[in-house]
């Protein structure tokens, strides 16, 4: 069963020409500036919440408060790991961080830029629902270093499930732009899913859209 990045959908969002140079042909992206940026940063917000994580010993005090119908949890970034199946392939990737607020459970991914956009992007929102998807529909395991203990399928299936975005810079840190949660559709997504999936088996051809500036791959992309 091919496996597949979660993450490979907000490449989808980005355009289709670029989805299919990474994922069908295998072209590998050049280590940009703002991509390295962007790594130690995410490698710091996972330190910085190094103290907030729970371990073995205390794995099931997180079940039941993701029970708790009433209760608010902030899990510590990137400690779930999401996955989900879909016609013969596998989707896998970790959210940069998830909440459960009440009968919420709020997804939110952090993009460390130079410049904000102002707005939540495409690729951001295929990235999102993706996640979104995999905690309704699929399995989550919890992950502090090595080990996974996967949770019950019921913790997040019961809530109801949105994401936001949330854009700071990528030397401070500073917080640029904050959108409001979106709910998550699964219809809409569904849609994004077989068209990602119709590009990977060479059913669908990929549209290009107006993102060859800047794009690593616009010197490859014919």
């Amino acid at each position: 069963m091919r496996r597949i990045p979660i993450s490979a959908l907000a490449s989808l969002g980005y355009c289709e020409r670029y989805f299919y140079l990474r994922y069908v042909l295998g072209l590998r992206l050049r280590a940009t500036r703002a991509l390295i940026k962007g790594a130690n940063q995410h490698r710091l917000s996972m330190r910085l919440d190094t103290a907030k994580r729970y371990g073995r010993e205390n794995i099931q005090e997180l079940v039941a408060r993701l029970r708790d119908a009433s209760g608010v949890v902030v899990l510590p970034r990137e400690t779930l790991r999401l996955s989900f199946v879909h016609d013969g392939c596998t989707f896998v990737g970790r959210a940069d961080r998830v909440l459960k607020l009440k009968n919420i459970a709020l997804v939110v991914e952090e993009k460390f830029v130079s410049r904000s956009s102002g707005r939540v992007r495409r690729s951001y929102e295929y990235q999102l629902a993706g996640y979104c998807h995999a905690l309704k529909f699929g399995r989550t395991g919890y992950s502090a270093g090595s080990w996974v203990s996967w949770l019950p399928r019921e913790l997040f299936r019961r809530l109801e499930v949105r994401y936001m975005v949330v854009e700071r810079c990528a030397s401070t840190r500073r917080v640029l732009f904050a959108s409001r949660p979106r709910k998550y559709r699964r219809e809409d997504f569904l849609r994004v899913l077989d068209r990602a999936l119709g590009i990977l088996r060479g059913e669908v051809r990929p549209s290009p859209r107006d993102s060859c500036r800047g794009c690593s791959l616009a010197g490859v992309c014919a």
